[in-house]
């Protein structure tokens, strides 16, 4: 069974309750390191979206052949 110890003191109000499992100071790692991933992905699905249209305008209009075709 787990126990959560609970510690009262007068450092600042939101870090009157600190468990001895999860600390602030660690909740505030994970979601720095959240933030940190998500930025990566984002950058890097960016620069995949930069690199695919201009790949698509470099082969002299790719939707303009296909739509020709339609019509």
């Amino acid at each position: 069974m787990d126990f959560i110890i609970f510690m009262i003191s007068d450092v600042a109000p939101s870090q009157t309750i600190t468990s001895a499992a999860v600390t602030m100071e660690t909740m505030e790692t994970v979601v720095a390191v959240a933030i940190g991933i998500l930025a990566a992905v984002f950058v890097g699905a960016l620069i995949i979206l930069v690199v695919i249209c201009r790949r698509q305008k470099d082969r002299g209009g790719f939707m303009n052949k296909q739509c020709g075709e339609v019509r």
